[in-house]
């Protein structure tokens, strides 16, 4: 990370079980109309680390209020691979629409 100049590059690997996804992010911004963003929580009842990818819907533009679906991951070890993978859980649609994913996360989901 380049703190100075307040640009970084960080992956994320996930799988849905067959396939493997990297998601990248690559610099700051002020906040506003974020179109996807991840949370890494402990949730109370489970064991694993639960990474959640909220996304909007941009076929309607940037700018424009969506829906938001948010997929969750949960952190296990892969035998074949030999390493630990995020791995689909499931799947979540708000039921409001946003045009920023931190007030998605905030109002859908309390995080």
């Amino acid at each position: 990370m380049f703190e100075e100049d307040k640009y970084f590059l960080g992956a994320v690997e996930i799988t849905d079980g067959t396939k493997s996804s990297f998601y990248f992010t690559t610099s700051e911004f002020d906040g506003q109309l974020v179109p996807s963003s991840y949370r890494l929580v402990k949730i109370k009842d489970k064991k694993m680390i639960t990474l959640i990818h909220g996304s909007r819907d941009l076929s309607n533009g940037y700018e424009e209020n969506s829906f938001v679906t948010f997929s969750i991951y949960s952190l296990k070890y892969d035998e074949a691979e030999d390493r630990y993978l995020f791995f689909l859980e499931d799947t979540l649609l708000s039921k409001n629409k946003y045009n920023n994913i931190h007030n998605a996360f905030e109002k859908e989901l309390g995080i």
